[in-house]
C-alpha cells in the first residue's frame, strides 16, 4: 500500500453532497483532504500546500472548457501534482479528449463505487510518481487512458466491460504498488533480457534473494505503520546496492531480488562485504522506541555461456531462492552462497 502519512488532496466540486462524500472515503485512507467550489480558493490552497493529488469536477467553469486543469499543469507548484477528471459517461467526447490532452491521471465516472474512487487515487499517485523516477510507464498508461477515453462515449457499457477495463489498467503497471519498485511479471521480462545478453556475451549474472526476517511477527507487535516503515528502509537499502544496470524487484510476498549484470567475481566479493554490512541489525524509530529487524540474503553467481538454451526463468530463480531458504535456516541476518552454476 502506499504510504499515506502526509499526503494531501485537493478536491474541487460543486456538488456539496458529492464533495463530502468524496472527502470521507479519501480521509478514510489516512489522507489530508482539502475541499472548495471555488476557482480562486483552489489556487490559494495548491499555492499554501504542497499536494500530492488534485480532483477536478469536470463541471466546474460551467463544465465548458478545461482552462483549470491547464492553468494547473501550467502553474510551478503544480505542474506535476496528478490530476483525475470527475466527470459522467454523458460528457461529450471533445471535452474529454481535450481534458486527457493535458496530461489528467485518471478519469473517474460519476456514480461511482468506493472501490473504484480507491483505485484511481492510489494508482494517480503511484503513476505520477514513477513517471517522474523512471518514465517508463508512459507509453502504456497512454494507451490505457485512450480506451477509458472512448469508454467515455458509449454510456451503456455495462459493468462487466467496465471492471474489466479496470483489470486491464491495473495489469499493465509493472510496477508493485505498496514498494515503488518493479513486479514479478516486470522482473521476469527485464530478467529475460538480461539472460540472453549474457548468453550472447558470455557473460555472469549475480542474484540476490532478501527477506524481512519475522515480518510478520513484527507487523502483529506494532502494526502496519511500523512494517510500513520497516519496508520503505530496506527498500532504500536494495536501491543503495543496485547500478544502473542492474533490476531489482519484488518477486513473492516479503521475497525480493536484484540481478546484478556483468558483474565480475571480483567485484561479486566487494558486493558480499556490503551485504554482510547491510544484514547487520537495522532499526527505525516509533513513537519513541527503537525496533530493530534484520535481513536474510541468499547469492547466486551464475555464469552463462553462449552454448547455452534458456527455457525457463523459474528455474534461473531458483538458486538464489535455495541460498535465501538456506540463509533463513541459519538464523537472522544470514547470509548463504549458492555453489557457482555453469549455464552451458
Amino acid at each position: 500500500m502506499v504510504d499515506n502519512m502526509g499526503k494531501n488532496i485537493l478536491i474541487i466540486e460543486d456538488k456539496k453532497d458529492l464533495c463530502n462524500r468524496i472527502a470521507d472515503i479519501i480521509k478514510s485512507k489516512g489522507f489530508t483532504v482539502f475541499t472548495t467550489n471555488s476557482i480562486s480558493k483552489s489556487m490559494i490552497l495548491s499555492t499554501d500546500n504542497e499536494l500530492d493529488l488534485i480532483l477536478i469536477d469536470s463541471d466546474i467553469n460551467q463544465g465548458k472548457d478545461v482552462s483549470l486543469i491547464e492553468t494547473f499543469r501550467e502553474k510551478k507548484s503544480t505542474q506535476n501534482v496528478p490530476i483525475i477528471l470527475l466527470s459522467t459517461p454523458y460528457k461529450k467526447i471533445d471535452y474529454i479528449n481535450e481534458a486527457i490532452s493535458l496530461d489528467i491521471d485518471g478519469l473517474l465516472f460519476i456514480p461511482f463505487e468506493e472501490i473504484d474512487l480507491i483505485v484511481k487515487v492510489y494508482t494517480a499517485i503511484k503513476i505520477r510518481n514513477l513517471k517522474l523516477d523512471l518514465n517508463k510507464s508512459n507509453e502504456k498508461i497512454d494507451i490505457l487512458e485512450n480506451q477509458i477515453s472512448e469508454m467515455s462515449n458509449d454510456h451503456d457499457k455495462t459493468t462487466e466491460d467496465y471492471e474489466n477495463m479496470k483489470i486491464k489498467y491495473e495489469d499493465a503497471l509493472n510496477i508493485d504498488l505498496e514498494t515503488g519498485i518493479y513486479n514479478k511479471k516486470e522482473f521476469d521480462s527485464q530478467f529475460t533480457r538480461i539472460i540472453y545478453e549474457s548468453i550472447r556475451h558470455n557473460e555472469s549474472v549475480v542474484l540476490a534473494c532478501f527477506s524481512i526476517d519475522h515480518l510478520d511477527q513484527l507487523d502483529k507487535e506494532f502494526g502496519s505503520v511500523v512494517t510500513k516503515s520497516i519496508k520503505e528502509k530496506f527498500i532504500n537499502i536494495l536501491k543503495s546496492l543496485t547500478r544502473h544496470e542492474d533490476t531489482i524487484a519484488i518477486i513473492r510476498e516479503n521475497q525480493f531480488i536484484i540481478a546484478f549484470k556483468k558483474m565480475k567475481e571480483t567485484a561479486f566479493e566487494e558486493k558480499i562485504i556490503d551485504l554482510k554490512k547491510i544484514i547487520e541489525k537495522q532499526e527505525v524509530d516509533y513513537e519513541d522506541i527503537v525496533i530493530s529487524f534484520s535481513i536474510s540474503v541468499g547469492l547466486a553467481l551464475i555464469l552463462y555461456k553462449n552454448t547455452y538454451t534458456f527455457k525457463n526463468i523459474e528455474k534461473e530463480i531458483l538458486p538464489s531462492e535455495i541460498a535465501l531458504n538456506n540463509a533463513r535456516r541459519r538464523g537472522s541476518g544470514s547470509i548463504f552462497m549458492h555453489p557457482t552454476i555453469i549455464r552451458s
